[in-house]
């Protein structure tokens, strides 16, 4: 699963407003909207503004296997 389905799983599932998400991470509807779908590349710095929109570590949208690896 990419990130950014990872990003959009949490939204949903902690029943957050995208465009809450969006406006607090300094980034347009449109702009945070294709990330989420998976329409546009996620860069690095709109990755850290979403976390810090959300409250969570960036590691909170690594996979398994990418947070074991990190992990030594």
């Amino acid at each position: 699963m990419e990130i950014q389905q990872r990003i959009s799983k949490y939204i949903d599932k902690h029943g957050i407003k995208k465009t809450y998400v969006a406006e607090k991470a300094g980034l347009t509807f449109s702009r945070f909207s294709f990330i989420i779908n998976n329409r546009s590349e996620l860069k690095a710095d709109e990755f850290a503004k979403i976390c810090d929109a959300l409250d969570v570590s960036p590691l909170e949208f690594m996979s398994e296997k990418e947070s074991e690896e990190r992990s030594f």
